[in-house]
């Protein structure tokens, strides 16, 4: 399998996930840019999302300086394989959350 076609799938299996979250989601598939992902939750927050299989620290550094900039919300998700787990980057608050950690403060949050 390339690495696109692995990133692709990473794409989906996220944006379905997020879509069963409520999210509307949008794929910006080539875009080269600093989201892969966009979300849009019922309450009309926005959250852009930069997938990747390894956590790279100059790439982190560069959506936190977008997200600071323009004071939006950037998460940096990389899917661990090691771990076998989804490992959030919140770029804005500087936070770090597993899959379940994310979900569990995705859910008081909404609840």
């Amino acid at each position: 399998m390339t690495r696109y076609h692995k990133g692709r799938r990473f794409e989906y299996q996220v944006k379905k996930w997020l879509e069963g979250k409520g999210f509307l989601t949008l794929r910006t598939a080539g875009s080269h840019g600093f989201a892969d992902l966009i979300a849009i939750g019922k309450l009309g927050e926005v959250i852009f999302f930069q997938l990747s299989y390894k956590f790279e620290k100059a790439k982190y550094d560069t959506l936190q300086d977008i997200a600071y900039e323009r004071k939006i919300h950037i998460i940096y998700l990389v899917n661990d394989d090691r771990k076998k787990d989804w490992i959030f980057y919140d770029v804005l608050l500087g936070e770090t959350y597993s899959k379940s950690e994310y979900d569990e403060k995705y859910n008081k949050k909404r609840g």
